[in-house]
């Protein structure tokens, strides 16, 4: 149930971000005027935070079943590692892997 229910989040996430690249393609005036309302006071760039912070565990809980599932599971382990020193050695292996995954 839960993965479903994930699976769903994703499709939301996805349907929110491909609109804003349109928006960011077609009215770029109006995409900075957006970005900029997360700004304008501290309970708008918190609630920004929580759902930023959400679809990233959707993006997560979903991964197992999404067919390039294992990057996110990556990337959040290396960001959420204390230790980034070998951040410079991993980020080009995540950039091979998601070019040979779409190519």
């Amino acid at each position: 149930m839960i993965s479903n229910s994930a699976l769903a989040g994703v499709a939301v996430i996805a349907v929110y971000l491909i609109g804003f690249a349109l928006l960011v393609v077609l009215k770029p005036d109006s995409a900075v005027s957006f970005m900029r309302l997360f700004a304008t006071s501290a309970k708008a760039h918190f609630t920004e935070l929580v759902f930023r912070v959400g679809a990233g565990v959707v993006l997560i809980v979903a991964a197992p079943r999404l067919a390039l599932g294992h990057i996110f599971e990556s990337c959040f382990a290396m960001f959420m590692s204390p230790n980034k020193k070998w951040l410079p050695t991993i980020v080009p292996v995540i950039a091979f892997y998601l070019n040979w995954a779409c190519a």
